[in-house]
């Protein structure tokens, strides 16, 4: 074994004391990983000294991400989304977004303590904020979750047996990180993940450092599995975390039989046990926050229209049909809707198709409508009138004539549309009022009888028959997919009748009936409403559908085999001088690339070296050091691995997680530098490497904060801060100097609204020397003498009926240049 250098008591307590023991067996030696009392209790901040530490985390963390949170004004970037979803959570509306709904109930729950009504959209991106929107106090719930997610990084590396000193260091680094500060400061998706994340670690690390089959470490872990669920229940990627934490478990039992101290047995049950919850507390996570979900979106909104009829027959306030006249017949007027697609009902306008036949167009509309209508005839009786109630049954020839007075029609053209198909052929509306029609108005019915209820499987009935229409002449299948028609066909769905195909493109049911000879006391049918569960599975569907439709590329996407290097960051904002753009610190960020790079290497060597013979890992400290090292690897490449290997759009701050496990394994980098080498000199020199390393982080943060929390800043000092040519903010959206900015920023007002009163200047006054807008209250008064105000009209008003018009009815004072 490696000569160990000779210290005094009380610096191993402080700095840290042999985690692994090698001892000697029977036939080879083994590695005692049980942890002493004296470990756990070092690990933990018990002395004056490191809750002194934390105490400054906090307090600098707080400075960073709760300075000016009220800046920008407008609405940046990805407020949108979570904004919009806040609101519709306040107002009980029905909507499908693309990840789970975890934050963005959190965010609404803090909705509730501060009094916002969810009128407003947050839309569109440069918005300004009405005085009543309490976006601030939204980015204050961000900003927290942002200091508690450091105060875990550090607390996670003291578990890991990084000394005190060091994880104070490489965490006061994470707090001047500028792209965690900016997910932090708004109000975004990004800030609850990754302190579910953190947690999760945090505990996942603690609950191994108590001996494996205590009730301490089961504490830990069941804390860490309900953080999983957490995640996942974030964003889907957060099963990747999950993944991690079990591949962590099978390294972790592999050392435990690997002590010839420990009984195999206990180990695999203890290690079997905790698996399980790993994976049964999530998903149970996971499906109480949809509960929660399904339970406060209760009312129609736009976006019901992709949700099947049963799922919105349960939501208030839909315009669904009740208690339908089940049995269909000839002569009976119906509407048909489509059950593969959200396109809605079987439609015909009196709009013509520009290619083909150039016949009346057949299409899916999404809306209940008069076009919807039509009416079933027995095909050799087109036109006849109905005497008496004959049902619908399977494998009936049938017509369907429009109320427009022509009917379901195909024949051997191409569709308008998926021209280049040859298993696709033109439908249309053809005939005229008296018109019989012709062979190619036939249509046979054939009910599925596996998607159809068992009493609607030999006679049609609403709602409960699935059934597909063949066309009778050619074969083929009346049929619709997500193809819209052109612009002059109001881009509704394309209908065309298909020889192959998906089979439940094919599929139809009728919603609406009417019969003129069916008694009023006849069976009735409504929607059924779903169970959760059914509800569940038909809400995750439609988010995978919208993910894959959104899943486009955009300005600021980037290939993640790039995210390590940090080509290029996101513009989130760029309005009003408060410009935002998401970017790391580039001295943090390459420094954990470097580390991935040099580690990478020297185990490969070691590995080599252990292959010839060479005695490698003697030293107990070196062994911990790899153990926590590569556990937090992996993790960085579980991570990192899907969004390589699938592909996709994505943006650089998706990185963030795999960033966050890079950082943990750079923090035991760094505490190496102070027990490898067996130099004094050397160690000591450690000191100055480690207050380098933060202070130049610090300044990289500093000189470049201006765009992380959108604060005033001039084109020159933006220019010069440009580490990389492909860091592509805006520097043209800043004034040329500060005193410029300063100039235009004291003219800036908000207001409550958007009622418009302007106030001006005459064209003689330099606005560079104009004097501070002062502010009491909702009131903005500029205290030139030769300020005028004035109406759109250019109505000169009275600076007193400018102040109520501000005070009582929200106006927004506008500057503008004029002559008076």
């Amino acid at each position: 074994m490696a000569p160990k250098e000779k210290r005094s008591a009380k610096e191993e307590k402080v700095d840290i004391l042999e985690p692994i023991e090698v001892k000697e067996g029977p036939l080879r030696p083994y590695l005692d990983i049980e942890t002493s009392k004296e470990l756990i209790e070092s690990r933990a901040p018990s002395t004056l000294f490191e809750k002194g530490l934390l105490a400054v985390l906090v307090v600098v963390g707080a400075i960073t991400r709760f300075h000016r949170l009220e800046i920008p004004t407008n609405v940046i970037d990805n407020e949108t989304v979570v904004g919009n979803i806040i609101s519709k959570y306040i107002n009980r509306e029905f909507f499908v977004g693309i990840t789970p709904p975890l934050a963005h109930l959190a965010y609404s729950f803090v909705s509730v303590f501060n009094g916002f009504d969810g009128s407003f959209p947050f839309q569109p991106v440069g918005h300004p904020y009405p005085n009543k929107v309490p976006y601030a106090t939204f980015r204050f719930f961000a900003s927290f979750l942002g200091l508690l997610t450091v105060i875990l990084f550090y607390s996670t590396l003291r578990v890991s047996g990084v000394r005190a000193i060091v994880a104070f260091a490489i965490s006061l680094a994470l707090i001047f990180e500028n792209g965690y500060v900016t997910i932090s400061r708004y109000i975004f998706d990004e800030s609850p993940y990754m302190f579910f994340i953190a947690l999760a670690i945090y505990l996942f690390k603690r609950s191994q450092l108590f001996p494996m089959n205590s009730c301490k470490s089961y504490t830990s872990l069941i804390g860490s599995a309900v953080a999983l669920g957490c995640v996942i229940s974030t964003k889907w990627t957060g099963a990747f975390i999950v993944f991690w934490v079990g591949i962590a478990l099978i390294l972790k039992f592999i050392l435990t039989i690997g002590d010839l101290t420990k009984p195999v047995c206990p180990s695999v049950k203890h290690t079997t046990i905790k698996g399980l919850l790993c994976l049964i507390i999530p998903a149970i996570v996971y499906m109480l926050t949809f509960y929660a979900h399904i339970k406060l979106t209760t009312h129609i909104s736009k976006d019901a229209e992709l949700l099947s009829s049963e799922y919105r027959y349960d939501l208030i306030g839909n315009d669904l049909p009740e208690n339908i006249k089940a049995p269909i017949g000839l002569g009976s007027k119906i509407s048909l809707r489509h059950t593969g697609t959200y396109g809605g009902y079987l439609h015909s306008h009196t709009i013509f198709y520009t290619t083909g036949s150039k016949q009346q167009e057949v299409s899916l509309y999404p809306y209940q409508d008069i076009n919807n209508e039509w009416t079933i005839e027995l095909y050799s009786e087109s036109g006849k009138p109905i005497t008496n109630f004959t049902e619908l049954v399977d494998g009936t020839k049938i017509r369907f004539l429009h109320h427009t007075q022509c009917r379901l029609h195909s024949h051997d053209h191409k569709p308008p549309v998926s021209e280049n198909s040859d298993w696709q052929k033109e439908v249309s509306c053809y005939g005229y009022g008296g018109f019989e029609g012709d062979a190619n108005d036939d249509w046979v019915v054939e009910i599925d009888k596996d998607k159809s209820e068992k009493n609607a499987q030999h006679a049609v009935k609403a709602i409960d028959t699935k059934f597909r229409i063949r066309h009778y002449m050619t074969g083929c299948y009346l049929f619709s997919h997500e193809t819209p028609l052109p612009a002059t066909s109001y881009k509704q769905q394309e209908v065309t009748c298909a020889s192959q195909g998906i089979k439940d493109l094919t599929l139809w049911y009728i919603e609406e009936n009417e019969h003129d000879f069916l008694p009023e006391d006849t069976e009735r049918v409504s929607y059924k409403t779903p169970s959760f569960f059914q509800k569940f599975v038909e809400i995750h569907r439609k988010i995978m559908y919208l993910a894959a439709k959104y899943d486009i590329p955009k300005v600021y996407s980037s290939n993640p085999l790039t995210w390590p290097f940090m080509l290029r960051g996101v513009e989130l904002s760029s309005h009003n001088f408060e410009n935002v753009y998401f970017i790391g610190n580039a001295v943090m960020w390459f420094s954990t690339t470097l580390f991935i790079f040099i580690f990478a290497a020297g185990f490969a060597y070691e590995l080599i070296a252990w292959q010839l013979g060479k005695p490698i890992f003697q030293n107990t400290y070196v062994i911990n050091f790899h153990i926590q090292v590569v556990e937090y690897l992996l993790g960085f490449a579980i991570y990192m691995a899907p969004f390589i290997l699938l592909g996709g759009n994505h943006f650089i701050y998706e990185y963030l997680p795999a960033y966050y496990f890079a950082a943990l394994a750079l923090g035991h980098g760094l505490d190496s530098l102070f027990v490898i080498p067996c130099s004094k000199t050397i160690r000591q020199a450690s000191y100055v490497i480690l207050a380098v390393f933060t202070l130049t982080n610090i300044y990289f943060y500093t000189n470049r904060s201006h765009i992380t929390d959108g604060t005033m800043w001039n084109t020159d000092l933006c220019e010069k801060a440009k580490w990389l040519q492909s860091w592509d903010y805006d520097c043209n959206g800043y004034t040329l100097s500060l005193e410029d900015f300063q100039a235009q920023k004291a003219q800036k007002v908000k207001a409550e609204d958007d009622t418009p009163v302007t106030y001006g200047f005459p064209a003689k006054t330099d606005p560079a020397k104009l004097d501070k807008v002062e502010v009491v209250g909702d009131l903005v008064e500029e205290k030139k003498d030769d300020t005028v105000f004035m109406d759109e009209q250019g109505n000169i008003l009275d600076p007193e009926e400018v102040k109520r018009l501000v005070k009582e009815e929200g106006a927004v004072l506008k500057k503008t240049e004029t002559h008076v």
